[in-house]
């Protein structure tokens, strides 16, 4: 059996293994050098690890207003389309409004994809990504689901059932 570390136990991509496997890390580590979703995206010193903190601190709070803005535009398309008035996809008629559909859709989608993003961010296991992509959910929720967000607001069928 070849010595760990040699020619011989090292694949075609130099990576040492059996089978030519890496190994995932699975515990939380403070390291300031990070590749995150791409093998270019490696932040090889401090700032540029700042600068993939503040990146996903964006993308944590664009997350949350997405969120927000897509549950307000369905909101104000429900009034304005009553769930009496709402056809079959079958009908000839249900080309109308199938654009805030497709809007409601598509941010749905990108919705899907932050998250996601987001996610493998977070399995990195850098604490300071998961502090940071938290702490922006956290602040995002905060700010643009606040007490004047239509979120916030309880619907009309749940009205009567508050205290």
């Amino acid at each position: 059996m070849p010595a760990p570390g040699s020619a011989a136990a090292q694949d075609s991509n130099g990576h040492e293994g059996s089978m030519g496997m890496m190994m995932m890390q699975m515990y939380f580590t403070a390291s300031t050098h990070v590749t995150l979703w791409l093998k270019q995206w490696h932040t090889h010193t401090s700032v540029w690890y700042i600068i993939s903190l503040l990146g996903l601190l964006g993308l944590s709070l664009l997350q949350e207003f997405i969120s927000s803005y897509r549950a307000t535009l369905a909101r104000r398309l429900a009034k304005e389309r009553p769930v009496e008035q709402e056809v079959p996809l079958t009908a000839p008629s249900a080309r109308v409004g199938s654009g805030s559909r497709v809007v409601l859709t598509v941010l749905y989608a990108v919705n899907v994809a932050i998250s996601y993003l987001l996610m493998l961010a977070v399995m990195t296991y850098n604490v300071g990504y998961f502090v940071i992509i938290v702490l922006g959910l956290a602040i995002g929720h905060f700010v643009f689901f606040c007490a004047a967000s239509p979120m916030a607001a309880p619907d009309v069928c749940c009205a009567a059932a508050l205290p």
